[in-house]
C-alpha cells in the first residue's frame, strides 16, 4: 500500500460513494507507482457489491481517467488485467501495453504474492508518516469498520418482529441474506445513519405500534405479511416517520 497513492485517492472525486469505494480499494493494493491487480471478484468482496457492479464502477474509473486497465498475458496463454491509477494527472499506464475497457481475469499475474512495493489491505507499513498521510490511513480504517452489520441487523428483526409474536401475529421469518436482501439491508443501514441503536428502535417501534398497523402482521385480508426487505425500505421508513402505516393504500 502506497500512501501517497491512498492519500490522492481521498481527494479525487468520482461522482459516487461507491465508485470512490473501488477507487479506494485499488488505492489500498496500488504499489508506489500506482500498479495493482486485484481480481473482479476481490474488489466486489471487500467493496460489498456485486462482481458486475464492481466491473461498472471500474469501467466509470477509467472513462474519468483516473485509471487505466491493461491486459497482461501469462506464461500459459491465460490473461490478467493490471490497474495503473492515475491521480497526479499524469497517465500512469507503461507505454506499449494494450489498455482495454473489457476481458476479466482468469488468474493472478506472476508474482503478485512477491509484489515487493505493494503491501496487502490494512498491514502495517514501515515507513516514515507525515500528519497527512496519518490522516489517510485512519479514513480507510474506518471505511472497514463501519461496514454493514448484516447478522446484527437480522437478528434484531428476528429476535423483535419474528420471535416475539405467535403464529399468527409475526414478520416473514428470514433463513437467508442473499445478495438482493444484503443491498436492501445495506441501504437501510444509511437511511438509519449507521447506527445498531437506531435499528433497534425502528424495529421496536413497529412491534409496539402493531395493532396501529396491523396489516403488516397479516390481519389484511390477504394473508399477506411483512419481510425484512418490507421493512427496511426507505418507503415504509418514510411513511413509518410520517405515521401513515395505519394505512394500507398510503403505505404499501
Amino acid at each position: 500500500m502506497s500512501i501517497k497513492t491512498l492519500f490522492s485517492a481521498l481527494q479525487a472525486k468520482v461522482g459516487g460513494p461507491i465508485t470512490k469505494l473501488v477507487l479506494l480499494k485499488l488505492a489500498d493494493n496500488a504499489n508506489d507507482k500506482g500498479e495493482c491487480w486485484p481480481s473482479y471478484d476481490n474488489i466486489a468482496e471487500v467493496c460489498e457489491i456485486s462482481k458486475r457492479s464492481a466491473i461498472n464502477h471500474v469501467n466509470k474509473l477509467i472513462a474519468l481517467g483516473v485509471l487505466t486497465k491493461t491486459i497482461r498475458k501469462g506464461e500459459k496463454g491465460n490473461s490478467s488485467n493490471v490497474y495503473h491509477l492515475n491521480l497526479d494527472g499524469e497517465p500512469s499506464a507503461p507505454p506499449g501495453e494494450r489498455a482495454a475497457l473489457g476481458g476479466e481475469p482468469s488468474a493472478p499475474p506472476p508474482g503478485e504474492r512477491a509484489a515487493p512495493e505493494s503491501v496487502r489491505s490494512f498491514e502495517s507499513v514501515n515507513e516514515s508518516k507525515d500528519m497527512s498521510e496519518a490522516n489517510a490511513a485512519d479514513s480507510v480504517i474506518k471505511i472497514k469498520k463501519s461496514s454493514t452489520p448484516y447478522k446484527k441487523i437480522h437478528d434484531l428483526y428476528q429476535k423483535i418482529l419474528v420471535e416475539t409474536g405467535d403464529n399468527n401475529l409475526r414478520l416473514v421469518d428470514v433463513l437467508v441474506l442473499d445478495t438482493e436482501r444484503k443491498a436492501k439491508i445495506k441501504s437501510f443501514w444509511a437511511l438509519l445513519k449507521m447506527d445498531i441503536d437506531n435499528v433497534e428502535k425502528y424495529f421496536t417501534w413497529i412491534w409496539d405500534n402493531r395493532d396501529a398497523h396491523n396489516w403488516l402482521f397479516g390481519v389484511n385480508g390477504r394473508g399477506w405479511r411483512a419481510d425484512i426487505e418490507y421493512i427496511c425500505r426507505d418507503k415504509t421508513i418514510r411513511k413509518a416517520k410520517e405515521n401513515q402505516l395505519s394505512n394500507w393504500e398510503e403505505a404499501a
